[in-house]
């Protein structure tokens, strides 16, 4: 089996958290506010599925929710394994969040992607891009 290993990104939001988990903890917003990845969501299976890149397509499905976190497992898509969204009131209004997730390639090859600089390069940016459109 494929080492799984932990990417995080993280960026303090200047909004209010009540704002901030609004907008994460319902699932319908996350097609305004995925719309670089054309992502639609359902909202009786709780999926999410989105385009990383033209040719990749993934699905998420919430699995769990508390207080300052919401869980997706990926199910359909190259990678397996699960990432976690956590929120933090910090103050001031501004509120910290970041997006763990915990994933495997689904093969060898898949997995040697996951491992490469480029592929850390890419999903990092990609996050921080979704944490900058929560400050628009």
């Amino acid at each position: 089996m494929s080492k799984v290993e932990a990417i995080k990104v993280e960026r303090t939001i200047k909004k209010p958290y009540s704002l901030v988990k609004g907008i994460l903890f319902d699932l319908s917003n996350y097609i305004n506010w995925w719309n670089t990845f054309n992502a639609r969501v359902d909202i009786k299976t709780n999926t999410i599925t989105f385009k990383p890149l033209p040719f990749v397509e993934v699905k998420l499905q919430q699995v769990d929710k508390g207080e300052d976190f919401i869980i997706f497992k990926y199910i359909e898509g190259p990678l397996a394994g699960y990432g976690t969204w956590r929120i933090r009131d910090i103050g001031n209004g501004n509120t910290n969040v970041s997006y763990t997730i915990f994933v495997r390639g689904k093969n060898k090859i898949l997995n040697s992607i996951k491992n490469t600089t480029l592929f850390k390069w890419k999903h990092s940016k990609d996050i921080h891009n979704l944490l900058k459109a929560l400050e628009k």
